[in-house]
């Protein structure tokens, strides 16, 4: 029997916000340590974590163990990127050769979108056959 193994980790992103960043951060949960990468640079503040493994996030306030993907995380946080700003959470993962799997969450102020590596593939390869039915199979 295969696991799910995964890294995961964000680019560097600003916030209005430190203390509503510091309650949604604190909302986060992994079954490995998540590493903080947060740092400031010429006074501005930084936010950027990672984990081997995937990372979650609690849904409410009330931590009352509902746990939702990355998706929920990136809605909440949108309230407080400042204008210009996305912030980008990519995952990649594996289940021994039976799969692989990678896709990203990204956020702007305005929007969320979960972009799949096999969707953009797929699509990719649609383009390039000139062919927008054509199907393939990733997977055993």
């Amino acid at each position: 029997m295969a696991n799910y193994v995964a890294v995961s980790r964000t680019n560097y992103f600003q916030v209005t916000n430190e203390e509503k960043y510091e309650e949604l951060f604190g909302r986060l949960c992994a079954e490995d340590n998540i590493c903080d990468f947060s740092k400031t640079v010429d006074g501005k503040t930084y936010h950027g974590f990672g984990c081997y493994g995937s990372i979650e996030f609690y849904e409410g306030p009330e931590y009352d163990e509902t746990f939702v993907g990355m998706e929920g995380f990136a809605e909440e946080l949108k309230a407080i990127l400042p204008e210009n700003e996305a912030f980008i959470y990519q995952e990649v993962g594996n289940e021994k050769l039976r799969y692989l799997t990678a896709f990203a969450v990204v956020a702007t102020r305005e929007r969320v979108k979960f972009v799949s590596l096999d969707e953009q593939a797929v699509i990719c390869a649609r383009f390039l056959l000139g062919d927008p039915k054509w199907e393939t199979r990733t997977t055993y």
